[in-house]
């Protein structure tokens, strides 16, 4: 292992000569490097290899360049950058290839190399960055899809990206996202051909007058041709014709493509072809999303139009196609007028979709586009929010309100220091879901907010009965209202903790920690002290009730040395496979204030006690850990 580590650093020597002779570091900078150096390559030679140790000597050598760039700047130094800079670039690259050939499921490994090359303008390189990933991973449909953005928009290369598409998406025929991003490229295909046109100075007008005037100069030709007779005149119109029509196709006005057709084709093969690939999909998302990919470019305002009604001849009785096009209208579109206007246009859209959709899919939309609104018009909330209200009223007397769409709602309301609307919509929400965690917690914050303490507690005793504590979040909800307890009203701390001790496991072990904190901060040492003896064991055990007590413990001065040792052994022997900050927390103690003889048995402990991949992390924090005391040393 030695051997290979020395001939790399030796390989190395000459750049770092060149930065000590043209003084960009200085000799212990270079020191400071080559141990760097060393200490990364004699973890690439371990055998069993990590991840980390790549990104982490990649991100290493980054720092150094940018530390190179840096100083070159400020010194005004460009030279020696092929001897320096280009080897560093070049040993960054290597080391993600390698690490990406031994890692090669990471795909997030893959775009970070792919994006370092595009920093360093290594366009091609990049591209063969993708090669090698889409050679690993062409199972999957955003990998296909990076890569011919990274093709379009990087490498500028529309043949290859559009190759990439089709490819893809014979592969990946069901994958929406895909077809998409395939419209999305044409029209930036089309907005560059345009803008090439726009360069030249070729437009439709200058076009069409440049065919006037050839067809003047024509015309001067047949009358002097024509004195030597009618055959030669009639040889000049025939040639005249196939001239005119090349000067017609070449308008960008009237060329197809120059007006988005292939993206047009693209589209309707996209709907045609999802359903086929999955019967199961929403060509209506599908078809709204290509629609919002229309807006960022000027000459799609006729593709925009085809889209919008063939989303109505198609799907008419669909939600997502009114709010889709009631969004639009909110938006204004390319012409953008009042706020009046406009929130009338989209409402007006809605109600034809009320009679057309079904309501509990379009009522959430509905309140959804309106809660955007008022967030969006600050000024204007006097126009949204009666609307947004009577809107909210008529879905829950149709029953057609969901949790998403009431939270949305209450969250405005609450933003705006509207409470009591904020707190009715969120009862109307509990008494519709009385088994949402969000709908209840979003109450108690709202009242506690408010200062409303006795609100606080009848939503959470009525919370209490009506979520099980199965449900997801559950528990946090109980420690929410016993931290405001803690803070507010310190009565009804034993109370909630009270109750929690005869619900599950779920409900109890988020408080314990709590509890053992605000008995210690409001009853002292030893009322904290009981509660753990009588807690730390009884199910369900909690790890952070350990770490809680031992935080408690080595406040004290002076600390119970016999006690903390007690508090960490318990909890590694009994929660201690997962836990890695206790583990290092024991380790820590024994070394500073315990037995630093009996760090060592610690040590051994926590390596077979933690699983593999935590295990690595101990090891790896514990050798910095010591490090750092011997460098404080000396």
């Amino acid at each position: 292992m030695a051997e290979f580590v020395q001939k790399r650093l030796e390989e190395l020597l000459p750049e770092l000569e060149q930065l000590e002779r043209v003084q960009l570091f200085t000799k212990p900078e270079v020191r400071a490097v080559i141990k760097k150096r060393k200490e990364f390559e004699y973890r690439l030679q371990r055998k069993r290899k990590s991840l980390d140790d790549y990104t982490r000597y990649i991100e290493y050598e980054k720092n150094v360049l940018q530390l190179i760039w840096k100083r070159r700047e400020r010194l005004g130094y460009k030279h020696k950058q092929a001897d320096i800079d280009h080897k560093i670039v070049t040993r960054i690259c290597q080391l993600y290839r390698i690490a990406t050939i031994r890692f090669s499921d990471n795909v997030q490994l893959f775009l970070s190399h792919v994006d370092f090359c595009r920093q360093m303008k290594q366009l091609a390189q990049g591209s063969r960055v993708f090669q090698r990933l889409l050679r690993t991973h062409a199972h999957r449909a955003d990998v296909w899809e990076a890569a011919a953005r990274y093709e379009m928009e990087d490498n500028n290369s529309p043949e290859t990206a559009r190759r990439l598409y089709l490819r893809a998406l014979r592969l990946h025929p069901e994958s929406a996202a895909l077809w998409t991003a395939h419209f999305r490229m044409e029209l930036q295909y089309v907005d560059v051909l345009r803008q090439r046109q726009s360069l030249l100075g070729v437009s439709e007008k200058g076009a069409a007058g440049e065919g006037e005037d050839g067809e003047g100069a024509d015309s001067d030709g047949q009358d002097s041709g024509g004195e030597d007779g009618g055959s030669g005149e009639e040889e000049e119109e025939d040639s005249d014709e196939p001239k005119r029509k090349r000067r017609r196709r070449s308008r960008p006005g009237s060329d197809p493509v120059l007006q988005g057709a292939v993206a047009m084709v693209v589209a309707r093969q996209a709907i045609a072809r999802l359903q086929e690939a999955d019967p199961k999909a929403d060509p209506c998302r599908l078809l709204a999303a290509l629609l919002a990919q229309c807006r960022p470019f000027e000459f799609a305002a006729g593709l925009e139009a085809q889209l919008r009604a063939e989303l109505r001849d198609c799907f008419p009785e669909h939600a997502l196609t009114y709010d889709t096009l009631a969004r639009e209208a909110l938006s204004g579109g390319r012409a953008p007028g009042r706020l009046r206007a406009r929130l009338e246009a989209c409402c007006a859209v809605y109600e034809e979709g009320l009679s057309a959709a079904p309501a509990a899919d379009l009522y959430p939309l509905y309140v959804s586009s309106l809660v955007e609104a008022a967030r969006a018009a600050a000024r204007h909330r006097h126009l949204v929010l009666p609307r947004l209200e009577a809107v909210l009223e008529r879905a829950l007397e149709a029953g057609a309100a969901t949790e998403g769409a009431l939270l949305q709602a209450a969250a405005l309301y609450a933003e705006l220091g509207l409470t009591e609307r904020a707190a009715a919509a969120l009862r109307a929400g509990t008494e519709r879901f009385g088994a949402s965690v969000p709908l209840w917690d979003q109450l108690i914050q709202v009242l506690a907010a408010a200062g409303d303490g006795d609100g606080v507690c009848a939503a959470f005793e009525a919370a209490a009965v009506a979520v099980p504590d199965s449900a997801a979040g559950c528990g946090a909800l109980w420690l929410r209202v016993l931290q405001w307890a803690a803070a507010h009203r310190t009565t009804y701390v034993e109370r909630v903790f009270g109750a929690a001790a005869v619900r599950s496991a779920a409900v109890l072990r988020p408080l314990k920690a709590a509890y053992l904190r605000w008995l210690a901060e409001q009853h002292g040492l030893e009322a904290a002290r009981r509660m753990f003896s009588e807690h730390q064991l009884r199910p369900p055990v909690d790890a952070d009730l350990f770490a809680a007590m031992a935080e408690l413990e080595e406040r004290q001065r002076p600390v119970d040395v016999a006690r903390l040792r007690d508090v960490y052994r318990t909890a590694c022997r009994h929660v201690g496979d997962d836990r890695l900050d206790l583990w290092m927390a024991y380790v820590r103690f024994e070394r500073e204030r315990g037995s630093p003889e009996l760090a060592a048995g610690v040590y051994r402990q926590a390596v077979a006690s933690l699983r593999p991949e935590q295990a690595d992390q101990f090891v790896a924090q514990h050798a910095k850990m010591v490090a750092n005391v011997v460098e404080g040393d000396d």
